[in-house]
């Protein structure tokens, strides 16, 4: 039985390791500059979890003009109750890609993701945490991701779709 614990928790730890996480950076796209998109604003949900009793779901709200409050809600089994993950986001909008600048709260660090607006909500993309460059500078961020943004192994396989709650 012990083995088979070992042998279960190592499993699930190799499967988290090769999930894959956003990219982040201590170093944000862009400047928060671009106005606040009124059509984010609201509660969204993962298109693909509609029908579970306790499904993921992101608040987004106006921050400021030109930055975001969201909060990722996840349940949690064992405690019967949600977490919750709260986070600063702004856009930054490249040769017509806009990208989310997440900041989670007591983090110093960006993690990046695509969005595309879609009619029924929108599809975020993450930045793929497989790219080895550190950017001492947005410019220099920028430049890197105009040159390979349009590639599709510069994001992580899982496109979640998000629609109104």
């Amino acid at each position: 039985m012990f083995k088979k614990s070992i042998l279960f928790t190592s499993l699930f730890a190799g499967l988290i390791l090769l999930w894959g996480c956003p990219y982040t950076s201590i170093v944000p796209l862009g400047k928060p500059i671009e106005l606040i998109r009124p059509e984010l604003i609201g509660s969204w949900m993962p298109e693909n979890e509609l029908n579970q009793e306790n499904p993921t779901y992101y608040t987004i709200e106006k921050f400021d003009t030109v930055r975001y409050a969201i909060a990722h809600y996840q349940y949690n089994a064992d405690a019967k109750d949600y977490s919750i993950k709260n986070y600063v986001a702004h856009t930054t909008s490249l040769e017509g890609l806009l990208f989310l600048n997440m900041n989670e709260s007591g983090t110093q660090q960006y993690s990046l993701h695509r969005i595309d607006l879609v009619p029924s909500g929108f599809n975020l993309f993450e930045v793929t945490d497989n790219i080895d460059e550190k950017f001492e500078t947005s410019a220099d961020m920028q430049e890197f991701f105009i040159k390979n943004m349009r590639l599709s192994f510069f994001y992580n396989k899982d496109e979640v779709s998000l629609i109104r709650k």
